[in-house]
This record gives C-alpha cells, sequence and structure tokens, in this order.
C-alpha cells in the first residue's frame, strides 16, 4: 500500500467522522441557534429532538460519506485491475 493509499484513507475517514459528528448543525437551527446536544438541552423537553432523530441523521451523514470516500478510493486505486 502507497502512501497515496494510505493518506487517501486517513482523509476519508477523518472527513466522513467529521461530517456525521456535525450532521445536524449546518441544516437545522431552533430559536435562532444552530442545534447541538448542548443547545437541545436548553430547550423544553417537547421542543427537543428524539435520540432516534439524532442517531439517524448522525449514522445516515457518516455512512454516505464513508461509502462516497471508499467509491473514490475503488475508482482512483482499483480501476481497471482484473480480478480473474
Amino acid at each position: 500500500m502507497s502512501c497515496l493509499q494510505i493518506a487517501f484513507r486517513i482523509v476519508g475517514v477523518a472527513f466522513s467522522v467529521f461530517y456525521g459528528w456535525y450532521a445536524v448543525t449546518i441544516h437545522v437551527a431552533k430559536n435562532g441557534k444552530l442545534a447541538t446536544v448542548l443547545t437541545e438541552r436548553q430547550l423544553k423537553p417537547e421542543e427537543r429532538h428524539h435520540w432516534s432523530w439524532w442517531a439517524h441523521q448522525k449514522w445516515i451523514n457518516l455512512a454516505g460519506s464513508a461509502l462516497g470516500w471508499s467509491a473514490g478510493y475503488y475508482l482512483i486505486f482499483h480501476q481497471g485491475k482484473s480480478r480473474l
């Protein structure tokens, strides 16, 4: 495995984790504030998102980003190589 492949994997994992962690802060605002776990705790219980919503948003963004980086890795480093 070359240094370029290792660097690509590290960058892909880092960006996927970052994208999953901050998945909802770039899209959702409540009461003029970005939605984070800390700002959600300041809201009334009936205004908060359910834990399953948070898990779903973070999981889908993390998995989607990882899948995209994996596809990019395959296309860059393995395209055209015969597997027979």
